[in-house]
């Protein structure tokens, strides 16, 4: 008898990574960062963002409390870095 479980909801089923066992806090970045890079683009409320945005929703939803705070705190560096606006600017005197 042939072994034939369904797909746990932790392994991807789609993209260049599919079939394997993924991280959910890397899954999450991975969308993040293509977030980030249509809202620096200007299409924040695009198709294709509300998409990743619906994507992002498992990751995180596997997360640990500990592991969400964590991807946040990570989720706002990167923010900081592709927005200039955004950095902090320290001066010395």
């Amino acid at each position: 008898m042939p072994f034939a479980l369904p797909v746990p909801p932790h392994w991807s089923t789609r993209g260049p990574l599919r079939r394997t066992l993924l991280d959910p806090q890397q899954e999450y970045l991975a969308f993040a960062c293509q977030l980030l890079a249509l809202i620096k683009d200007g299409q924040g409320d695009s198709d294709e963002a509300m998409r990743l945005r619906t994507q992002m929703d498992g990751p995180w939803a596997r997360m640990t409390a500990e592991q969400q705070i964590h991807v946040c705190h990570l989720v706002d560096d990167l923010s900081r870095e592709a927005d200039p606006r955004r950095r902090l600017r320290v001066s010395h005197s």
